[in-house]
């Protein structure tokens, strides 16, 4: 099985791609910061804002699950995929290939990942 360039995924579908594909909109947007109700937890008509996002920095949080982190980890979190299945899935609902890592270039990261631990 040929290892994935999550970097790559996380470069390719932005936060604010990855929010529109889950359907989600904002309830209050400044132009740095938006917030508004949990795509996982909430309904679209709540205007609640436990769950606020920087689209440009590529992080999200929310409040009330008390989780954040990258674009993989929220589609991971409203799906309940695991990180290479979120990660296949937003590239086929962005209509990009997944970008996958030769495995030469895979196995050197891993072993530079154990060297430096």
């Amino acid at each position: 099985m040929p290892s994935i360039d999550y970097s790559a995924v996380k470069t390719l579908v932005t936060l604010d791609r990855a929010l529109g594909i889950l359907g989600w909109r904002p309830n209050q947007d400044d132009g740095y910061e938006w917030r508004g109700y949990c795509p996982k937890h909430a309904l679209p008509n709540d205007h609640s804002k436990s769950f606020w996002c920087r689209p440009k920095a590529g992080w999200w949080y929310c409040h009330v699950c008390k989780r954040g982190g990258s674009v993989i980890d929220l589609y991971m979190m409203v799906h309940g995929f695991t990180v290479r299945e979120a990660a296949i899935e937003l590239c086929a609902r962005a209509g990009l290939t997944v970008p996958y890592i030769a495995r030469r270039t895979a196995r050197r990261l891993i072993r530079e990942q154990e060297e430096d631990m």
